[in-house]
């Protein structure tokens, strides 16, 4: 299966896929999964061994997915 996605800045169409099985979908990181990052996040075993410290709101998970979404991730991301 491969999903179409729009870049928000640039307006360009460019594919990603999705990989399935029955257990697992791997898809496209996006802005509408700012409360599962929060969720796991908080927890300070979930941000045990990522470059990120343990997350105390929304606000935060959101700036982190804003910063994954847009593919500008590579450089490490915003501290929190």
């Amino acid at each position: 299966m491969v999903h179409k996605s729009e870049n928000q800045e640039s307006g360009s169409v460019s594919e990603f896929p999705v990989l399935q099985t029955e257990r697992l979908a791997l898809r496209e990181f996006g802005r509408s999964d700012a409360q599962a990052v929060l969720k796991i996040f908080s927890q300070q075993v979930g941000t045990k061994y990522h470059n990120v410290e343990t997350m105390q709101s929304l606000e935060q998970a959101e700036k982190l997915v804003n910063v994954r979404a847009s593919g500008d991730w590579a450089c490490g991301g915003p501290s929190f």
